[in-house]
């Protein structure tokens, strides 16, 4: 016990299990020099000198134990997290909204494509049946002005940006192009606002779960007093914030990828099929999509670190998120 006490390493009183049993485990299996069977001075003096050859090797092995006790430590606060979030009210809440979102999303679009698709075939073949009773030889074909169709992108289902407001026909002389219309039976002078596409779901319902799950993290611990009793206990800042991150990242990520499967179920169920470029294009959307989800995780991880109620926290978030 001597030799233990002539050390020094960081004490943290969540690490005392783990460093108490390497410290039990050097006792046991390190034997002691045979000059500390005697009681002389010189016996003193030897045990001080070997010992402190050893230090190098016990530290090592007692920050090993110390880091250890640290990723111990951000499970425990994930696990934590997780279960503040099942519990809560606003979770089930967030979860029922995406959840409604993305099914009325899928049957939405799912009527939508087979419309468009619909109207793609009617325009084509009536065109190509025009045209095959004006065209006689190829001197009539080379003046025949013949319309062209853009066909159904299913990727609309992500995001329908801009192009129902672009032509999606036009006309094909021989020299020129010319006519360029719209032919659908959406309107497509609806307000972006009404599509009710991935876009417009992750762009607003996620973003917004992301700040309802972080608004309090920090300040309100700061509030409750838990956060002075764990930061007494020599906890890293960084563990706090990586777990309560972790944290809030599973849950929102449980939430998404359940709404988003339920999406997909349903278009696919009613006959919509993507390529396999399609396929790799939606796995790169849904990336930047948890990217996108991710920053607003951050922002409010730092927001609640920086002010001192909940209630100022929430309303300076909602602000940044209006704008």
């Amino acid at each position: 016990m001597n030799k233990i006490q002539n050390y020094k390493f960081p004490m943290n009183i969540y690490h005392m299990e783990s460093i108490a049993a390497d410290l039990v485990v050097y006792e046991v299996t390190t034997p002691w020099p045979p000059l500390l069977r005697g009681n002389t001075e010189r016996s003193e003096q030897t045990a001080l000198i070997w010992a402190n050859k050893s230090a190098l090797s016990d530290n090592q092995r007692l920050y090993r134990a110390i880091r250890k006790g640290n990723s111990k430590m951000i499970m425990e606060i994930v696990k934590k997290e997780l279960l503040i979030n099942l519990r809560s009210l606003r979770l089930s809440l967030t979860l029922i909204l995406l959840v409604l979102s993305m099914i009325i999303s899928g049957f939405v679009f799912a009527q939508k494509y087979h419309q468009m698709v619909a109207d793609y075939s009617r325009n084509v073949n009536g065109d190509l049946g025009e045209m095959r009773n004006k065209v006689k030889n190829l001197n009539n074909l080379a003046f025949y002005s013949h319309r062209v169709y853009k066909s159904p992108n299913p990727l609309r289902l992500c995001a329908e940006g801009r192009e129902k407001d672009t032509p999606n026909s036009f006309v094909v002389t021989i020299s020129k192009i010319n006519n360029m219309e719209n032919r659908a039976r959406v309107n497509f002078l609806r307000a972006r606002m009404e599509d009710l596409d991935w876009a417009f779901i992750i762009g607003v319902i996620v973003s917004f779960a992301a700040i309802l799950l972080t608004y309090d993290a920090i300040c309100g611990e700061r509030e409750d007093g838990t956060l002075r009793l764990i930061l007494s206990n020599s906890i890293p800042r960084a563990t706090i914030l990586l777990g309560k991150y972790l944290g809030a990242a599973i849950s929102l990520l449980l939430l998404f990828f359940i709404a988003l499967m339920l999406n997909l179920i349903i278009v696919l169920t009613f006959g919509v099929h993507f390529t396999g470029e399609q396929w790799a294009k939606i796995g790169v959307i849904v990336l930047a999509s948890l990217c996108y989800a991710s920053a607003f995780l951050t922002l409010g991880l730092f927001i609640s670190s920086i002010t001192r109620n909940s209630t100022t926290s929430f309303v300076l978030l909602l602000f940044l998120w209006t704008i």
